[in-house]
């Protein structure tokens, strides 16, 4: 093959692709390679963005609709990914590697396109040609040889030290029936006090209207999502028992004196089966919140607050996860996975630990709240169903019964 024309010369004063005003750069020679070889890409790597290349890896969907996060990572792609050889061990040391920050992954992405036009590696034409299977280990891949073209490189990219996490991370337990015990108007307390004092409400989340019909789930673009169920997948933003009970509506105190620490032991949201369980969660601000991959394909956490930080993080492998931390209270945060457009999940953010999320049958229970009086907010994902707010009395020894109606 012929040597491609030299990229034309910028302008004076800057062009479109350098990253300072004003400066030039030269044309590198391109080496001619082997006619079953990829399209040399050492122009690309020499000018293209970083800032690019972050925004592509962090805002895909945004920058790119339609497609997905990078699948370089992933397993069967249509790329025919070479890194979909390698065992999930290898996949997690080199997504450890570049997912901390924003410069790791610009980082990540132009060597991942000097990988593949410097390199000439073709991940399809060896199997039609019947070549052998490129063997490409990981430290082949990243970081480049020292005697080939030398990339950019991003200054303080150190990861930054991750938050105290104690108590064990597990993949969820989904229950087919509540273990929350009720009883008629006020009861003695049973148990050990909570926060320091002996205090309960307890009830159950009811809808006042038409029961829907839940849309089926359609997992058909990814294999894996679609063998991990045997029975049809129904969509959870609106769940509505026979007996009236509304599950995943999120119960809470509106109000509550006095400061309460976080605590270390992590709230896990997990990805099981292509579905994020919980469907709601709640943390108080500053609490570990685990995202953890129990599937085996790609995912990505995509968390899209308003009062706090956005983080997109990729999950191509199993058992990977991920240390959320959200500083401001806030309601309703969408988490969702760019890769499969079904899976979402909500979070809520408060400054204290009484809170409680309805259940498979619509129940919900609140301990250790101080005896006074107080106001209780029912809030559901949908802004349709408008939010209540009650009056409540919490009595010193008691278990108080409070069941809430939602339109």
């Amino acid at each position: 093959p012929t040597t491609p024309p030299a990229p034309p010369a910028a302008a004076a004063g800057g062009d479109d692709y350098d990253d300072e005003p004003g400066t030039v750069t030269p044309p590198a020679p391109v080496p001619v390679g082997p006619g079953w070889s990829a399209p040399n890409l050492r122009y690309t790597v020499r000018r293209i963005q970083p800032q690019w290349a972050e925004k592509w890896l962090q805002r895909s969907m945004i920058i790119l609709p339609g497609t997905k996060m990078p699948n370089q990572w992933a397993g069967p792609s249509p790329m025919d990914s070479f890194f979909f050889a390698f065992p999930d061990e290898a996949k997690i040391e080199a997504h450890q590697k570049f997912y901390y920050t924003g410069p790791e992954q610009r980082q990540l992405i132009l060597d991942y396109v000097y990988a593949a036009g410097l390199r000439n590696h073709t991940p399809g034409l060896w199997k039609l040609e019947g070549k052998p299977a490129p063997q490409v280990v990981l430290s082949e891949v990243f970081p480049p040889k020292p005697d080939e073209f030398e990339l950019p490189k991003i200054a303080g990219t150190e990861a930054a030290a991750g938050p105290v996490v104690t108590g064990p991370v597990t993949g969820a337990v989904i229950k087919a029936k509540s273990d929350i015990v009720l009883h008629d108007g006020e009861a003695a307390y049973e148990g050990e006090a909570a926060h320091g004092h002996k205090t309960r409400i307890v009830g159950l989340i009811k809808f006042d209207g038409n029961r829907p019909r839940r849309n089926v789930v359609r997992m058909g673009s990814d294999p894996v999502c679609d063998r991990a169920h045997r029975t049809p997948v129904l969509d959870d933003s609106l769940v509505i028992n026979e007996d009236g009970t509304l599950q995943n509506a999120f119960v809470q105190i509106k109000s509550v004196p006095g400061k309460y620490d976080p605590p270390t032991t992590a709230v896990v949201l997990d990805q099981q089966g292509c579905i994020y369980y919980p469907h709601v969660v709640g943390v108080m601000a500053g609490q570990p919140l685990v995202a953890l991959n129990s599937d085996t394909t790609l995912h990505n956490v995509h968390v899209m607050p308003k009062k706090n930080p956005e983080r997109n993080v990729s999950q191509p492998a199993k058992g990977m996860r991920e240390t959320l931390i959200f500083r401001n209270v806030e309601e309703n945060i969408l988490i969702k996975c760019d890769v499969h457009a079904w899976m979402n999940s909500r979070v809520h953010v408060t400054a204290h630990p009484f809170f409680s999320v309805s259940d498979v049958e619509g129940r919900f229970e609140i301990r250790g709240l101080p005896p006074g009086k107080y106001e209780l907010e029912v809030i559901h994902e949908l802004s349709r169903i408008a939010r209540q707010t009650i009056e409540i009395e919490v009595k010193a020894d008691t278990s108080t019964r409070l069941d809430v109606t939602m339109k």
